[in-house]
């Protein structure tokens, strides 16, 4: 019977340390709609979730890169290619607890 108890212990010491975990994710962030960059956060597209900064730094050099990359065609090709360059680069990772998300 003394293994029960030391079970239901353990079992409760594991909520317990559950419960206390706190579980933060990096969003990528991309100006979205007519607002732009001066649209509230919470309006903007979410490009990717990442479990660190980190990860969504290095994914957002990922796009740039790509964005830079683009062959530039003339005429409106070229502009919205542009326009794909300055979104790009006013991209944001923040945590997804920001309270500018709310």
């Amino acid at each position: 019977m003394s293994w029960l108890v030391g079970r239901k212990e353990q079992e409760g010491a594991i909520e317990s340390l559950l419960g206390a975990v706190v579980v933060f994710a990096w969003l990528l962030l991309v100006p979205a709609g007519d607002g732009g960059v001066n649209a509230p956060l919470k309006t903007w597209f979410k490009a990717g979730s990442y479990a660190t900064q980190e990860a969504c730094e290095y994914e957002k050099k990922i796009h740039l890169a790509g964005a830079h990359n683009m062959v530039v065609n003339p005429g409106e090709s070229a502009r919205h290619e542009q326009k794909a360059i300055v979104i790009t680069e006013s991209s944001l990772c923040i945590s997804d607890d920001d309270r500018r998300l709310q």
